[in-house]
């Protein structure tokens, strides 16, 4: 039986003493021993919205003798697990962020495969391999790490998408492709600039980008607080990933 629509998040501007809604991550905590297969299916959502994110990060932790072809068979299969299987047996302790539950399943999962290899090249068991010996080869990131700045990555593209097409709904679309560059980063250009571009005033372009970026803010959060547990939790994932976001523009 399919779970029931899960509410939509509360505006940004609702009352500070407000119940937390129902979000995918909450749950998949308040299910997963109640109602097992509600919870699975939350929890795929997530993993569906984050699968670019999720074969991001089984590309760049890959170790050196692993193909990229089979990093790409080893994210389409542990989709299909998180699926299939019970993923939560996995995992000893109630992970408070999505984010974090995630790469808990993304370590386990890519060391038994890379056990499976290993045992497959030598004709026979081998020696279980350790998560410090599958840290992200060439790089000084932690898998942990790598998943965060995919994670915001793709959370920033989500948020983007959906500003996009509600724009274009409301017949905004030319400006909002004229003025997507600005919303986040270091690339702002002078509202007098923009204005001559856009046939505008300088005024008049100041309040489209206010309204464009809270729009911005307002998905992005939305989109945050499907992976969290309370507000609080929210606040602090907004802090972090708003950081890798802006931090990725400026490169």
């Amino acid at each position: 039986m399919r779970p029931e629509p899960l509410s939509p998040i509360e505006p940004l501007g609702a009352p500070a003493g407000a119940a937390f809604p129902a979000t995918l991550w909450t749950v998949v905590q308040q299910a997963r021993s109640e109602a097992p297969d509600r919870a699975l299916e939350a929890l795929h959502t997530l993993c569906i919205h984050y699968q670019r994110a999720i074969h991001a990060w089984f590309q760049r932790s890959r170790p050196p003798w692993i193909p990229a072809a089979r990093a790409e068979e080893w994210a389409q299969d542990f989709l299909v697990f998180m699926q299939d299987k019970n993923p939560f047996r996995r995992i000893e302790r109630r992970e408070s962020r999505f984010r974090s539950f995630l790469v808990s399943c993304l370590k386990n999962f890519l060391r038994d495969r890379i056990d499976a290899e290993r045992a497959a090249k030598r004709g026979g068991d081998t020696e279980h391999v350790s998560i410090a010996e599958i840290q992200v080869a060439g790089e000084s990131e932690s898998l942990e790490e790598v998943l965060d700045a995919e994670f915001a990555r793709e959370i920033h593209e989500r948020a983007l998408a959906r500003v996009e097409s509600n724009w274009a709904q409301k017949g905004k679309a030319d400006r909002y492709a004229a003025l997507k560059s600005q919303i986040v980063g270091s690339a702002a250009r002078p509202y007098e600039v923009l204005a001559a571009e856009l046939g505008l005033t300088a005024n008049h372009v100041k309040k489209i980008m206010f309204d464009l970026r809270e729009a911005y803010y307002e998905t992005l959060r939305d989109e945050v607080a499907q992976t969290v547990p309370d507000r609080q939790t929210l606040e602090e994932e907004m802090r972090y990933l708003i950081g890798l976001i802006a931090r990725e523009q400026c490169r």
